[in-house]
């Protein structure tokens, strides 16, 4: 986990005083790291909040480190008769927990929390920096691509501990045509269940099992923005506006024109375009500018809470 925060202070009379500070819990998307939207968190510092981007160690980043040293790379998950659609269901119940944890941290103190290792009493440093600065209301669970269905899921979760949530281009809806099964993802976010595996030869496309109990859902109020890429695809767009309807009193789903799914992370300012092309795909929008409009709306979301 990597934690910055701005220096924005207010005059007092004659003395400066740091004012409270909102923390933003940022997730990566899958074979990401915590540092793919170093920018845009940074972006978010600078303006007056605490972000802490989470290195997830449940096998979706391409490399982190572990407590004792070692790197995890990238786990791919097995496929053909091995398949199982349960994996991804399973991963993000791991990578909301790990949200969930760092909040816990972060606000309430590392009571309670596994923290092994040797700089154990660099962190506690770290804690005492951090908190007397954090502003109260519920933290901000925020994220990109997959991190977005993590933001999204452990805001379901706990939802009494965040005021909101920022997904950015959300993978949101998962369709494994090939298997017959779909479903929106995840499903307890959009008041749904976990479907049924195997496949039920009775149904023609198995969606959700309806036999268990569902949730009412994030009610949470959410800010999507999305790729011109990702609102072509009709199941996943239909899944954005499905829960921007639920959390929102309108259904508000923002998309920036010319724009591809990694428009929406570092990876568009690492490597100039034409070097990019065919290895990485881009939209055809500025870079600066999207990443422009990207802060520009979060942030005038964000002032809201």
């Amino acid at each position: 986990m990597a934690v910055s925060s701005g220096d924005e202070k207010k005059d007092n009379g004659d003395d400066e005083v740091m004012q409270k500070q909102k923390l933003v819990l940022f997730s990566h998307g899958l074979t990401g790291t915590g540092e793919e939207n170093s920018i845009f968190c940074s972006s978010l510092a600078k303006r007056g909040y605490v972000v802490a981007s989470i290195h997830h160690r449940d096998g979706s980043s391409n490399q982190v480190q572990l407590h004792d040293g070692s790197r995890l790379y990238y786990k791919h998950f097995p496929s053909g008769d091995a398949f199982d659609p349960r994996d991804r269901l399973q991963q993000v119940q791991i990578r909301a927990k790990e949200m969930l944890q760092c909040r816990s941290w972060l606000v309430d103190g590392p009571e309670g929390i596994s923290d092994d290792g040797d700089d154990v009493e660099h962190r506690r440093i770290v804690l005492d920096q951090i908190r007397p600065h954090l502003k109260g209301g519920g933290a901000i669970a925020a994220g990109f691509s997959y991190g977005s269905t993590t933001a999204v899921l452990a805001a379901t979760l706990e939802p009494n501990n965040f005021c909101c949530v920022l997904l950015l281009d959300p993978w949101l809806h998962i369709d494994y045509q090939s298997k017959g099964v779909a479903y929106d993802f995840p499903p307890e976010a959009f008041g749904q269940c976990w479907p049924q595996w195997p496949p039920s030869e009775a149904a023609e496309t198995n969606t959700l099992s309806d036999t268990s109990q569902t949730k009412e859902g994030l009610k949470i109020p959410s800010l999507i923005i999305s790729s011109s890429m990702f609102a072509g695809f009709e199941k996943l767009k239909g899944a954005m506006l499905r829960l921007a309807d639920q959390t929102n009193s309108n259904a508000d789903v923002h998309v920036i024109p010319d724009t591809a799914h990694q428009n929406f992370c570092d990876v568009a300012f690492w490597v100039p375009k034409r070097l990019l092309r065919g290895f990485i795909r881009l939209g055809d929008a500025n870079a600066y500018d999207v990443h422009e409009e990207i802060l520009d709306r979060t942030v005038r979301f964000l002032r809201r809470f």
